[in-house]
């Protein structure tokens, strides 16, 4: 049986007595149950424990820790994936933003360049995505810095024109934002 990697092992040398292919008996250590430290076992079923339970039920895993932290049990925390977690909350509303964005802007696109589809289809998803990004940077200021960044927006553009493209088979979208972002996220900014 193996155990986890630990520096602080400590094993028997004591020699068994084993049989060996052939008939030829030998001698082979045999390594004890570490016992360095007391708490070694408990520590490694529960990591054991709270490692299968994240991957197998998130919701119970994030239940589970968030009881350890408000009871003060830190030492049994899942440090790895709680951090892990914490770094996908916001990798998650920087892909909401830039999703809502995307789909803003192709409908702004298509809005403009063909005007003889418009409807109101279209103008309900230019309204909802305007209403879901105004809703992310209330709930996450921080975001705006992403509105603010012409990189960002740039990557943002072509992809809502590649879509545009993609849906309307037209090629006459300009190659950068022809708007604001002010322009873009205002409810009353319908381009002509």
């Amino acid at each position: 049986m193996a155990y986890l990697a630990c520096p602080d092992l400590n094993y028997s040398n004591r020699p068994v007595r084993t049989r060996m292919p052939g008939g030829v008996a030998g001698e082979r250590p045999i390594r004890a149950v570490p016992y360095a430290d007391p708490n070694f076992l408990r520590r490694a079923w529960s990591n054991r424990i709270m490692g299968t339970l994240y991957d197998d039920d998130i919701i119970a895993w994030s239940e589970q820790q968030a009881a350890l932290l408000r009871a003060g049990q830190w030492s049994q925390l899942d440090i790895d994936n709680i951090a892990e977690e914490i770094e996908d909350v916001g990798h998650r509303e920087k892909k909401e933003l830039r999703s809502r964005l995307i789909v803003l802007l192709a409908h702004l696109l298509k809005w403009r360049f063909q005007a003889s589809h418009r409807g109101p289809s279209w103008v309900h998803s230019i309204s909802t995505q305007r209403v879901a990004i105004d809703d992310a940077l209330e709930d996450c200021p921080s975001l705006q810095t992403l509105l603010d960044d012409p990189q960002w927006l740039a990557t943002a553009y072509r992809r809502a024109v590649r879509d545009a493209q993609a849906q309307t088979q037209l090629k006459v979208f300009p190659t950068e934002l022809p708007w604001r972002m002010e322009q873009v996220l205002s409810p009353d900014f319908w381009p002509g």
